[in-house]
């Protein structure tokens, strides 16, 4: 009785099948569809949507900003130049007069004065970039990165009506 059902099991697994019914709303090769309209109704747009922002960065390469660091410390020059001192916990700043061997020239932080290196120094813009502010160097001032960070923060408090605590 067991092999009965084996066979017939047998027969029905080898037996040709019937090709499945299509159904007209069905799309099977939907690149084709789409080649298929473009010819009918002529190619359509390529329409993307954008952001307020590009994926690009506004600020540019990496030589690009060290460029625009090195032109802000050469024209807001400090009277005084800075050693750095590297230590273990990190660098650490003198003050030293202009010309001083193995000084760096700096110049100050527009809101707190501290004194800043091509390394150290931020580029802050006077009018912000979400106001059309540039990256132009009429647009531009130093601002150690704290103060810059501050100022950014405080814009954007600003612009979400929230006040600083």
């Amino acid at each position: 009785m067991k092999q009965a059902y084996v066979d017939q099991a047998l027969h029905l697994l080898n037996a040709p099948r019937p090709a499945p019914e299509v159904s007209p709303y069905v799309i099977a090769d939907p690149s084709a569809l789409q080649a298929h309209v473009d010819q009918i109704v002529g190619a359509p747009p390529i329409v993307r949507a954008q952001r307020g922002t590009t994926n690009r960065n506004a600020r540019g390469g990496s030589d690009g900003r060290r460029r625009r660091r090195e032109w802000l410390v050469s024209c807001f020059r400090a009277d005084k130049d800075v050693v750095v001192i590297e230590l273990f916990h990190g660098p650490m700043t003198v003050e030293v007069e202009t010309g001083t061997e193995g000084g760096q020239p700096a110049c100050r932080c527009y809101r707190c004065g501290v004194l800043l290196t091509v390394d150290t120094v931020t580029a802050d813009r006077i009018k912000p970039g979400c106001q059309g502010g540039t990256y132009r160097r009429d647009n531009l001032r130093p601002a150690c990165s704290r103060c810059n960070s501050e100022t950014g923060a405080a814009l954007g408090n600003e612009r979400k009506g929230r006040k600083r605590a």
